[in-house]
């Protein structure tokens, strides 16, 4: 459904969309519309950009704060057990067999995908 409308622009302006639409090969109507929809395009993202520019300017909270010394702290136990070789994988095999094994350099993801050279089918979690 359309709505028409009479709007007042410079004449200057007016012969550049007369000269677009005839370019384009459509109506002067078309080259507004597409240029609206351009418009509250660009607005929308420009006000999303700004909706995050401003959640991500404040500075963070001393909750905020703390939990990321934690998580930061639990990281680095994390890797350190990695390096060390405490952490384990331990899984059960297709025959739902429990299997152990250290985890000497072994990323923490690919213990929770199948591993072909344990066990066909094998699904392995990594434990502290």
């Amino acid at each position: 459904m359309t709505v028409k409308t009479a709007i007042s622009i410079r004449e200057d302006l007016f012969a550049e969309v007369e000269q677009l639409a005839k370019e384009l090969g459509v109506s002067r109507s078309q080259v507004f519309a597409m240029a609206l929809e351009e418009f509250i395009v660009r607005r929308q993202n420009r006000q999303l950009l700004d909706a995050l520019n401003r959640a991500y300017a404040d500075e963070p909270t001393d909750e905020e704060r703390a939990l990321l010394q934690a998580m930061r702290r639990i990281q680095r136990e994390v890797a350190d057990e990695w390096k060390s070789g405490r952490a384990m994988c331990i899984g059960l095999t297709s025959a739902n067999q429990a299997v152990r094994s250290r985890a000497v350099g072994i990323p923490a993801w690919w213990c929770r995908t199948t591993s072909s050279t344990k066990a066909a089918s094998a699904q392995w979690w990594c434990a502290r």
